[in-house]
């Protein structure tokens, strides 16, 4: 299995990487990454290692209500983190 068997990249990126700290990128057309939604779940469910902070060009910008949609179901108050 390989880590695109793990977490799927979204529609929109075109490459996904993966940094010495084990996150995982989706990298969309514009050359930007984006922490992946998957991986964030299973390795930063609340937030509080915020991963999920990253340049962002909006590419990502429905994923990440994604995240918030799972913290917010999960209880998780670390909240201060989540990507808008």
């Amino acid at each position: 299995m390989t880590i695109k068997d793990y977490y799927p990249m979204p529609e929109w990126a075109v490459d996904q990487v993966v940094r010495s700290s084990g996150l995982v990128e989706d990298t969309c057309d514009h050359g930007v990454g984006h922490p992946n939604v998957d991986w964030l779940k299973t390795h930063d469910p609340t937030g509080q290692f915020a991963y999920g902070v990253h340049g962002c060009d909006g590419c990502c910008t429905n994923t990440y209500k994604q995240v918030k949609q799972f913290r917010e179901e999960n209880n998780n108050d670390h909240t201060s983190n989540d990507p808008e």
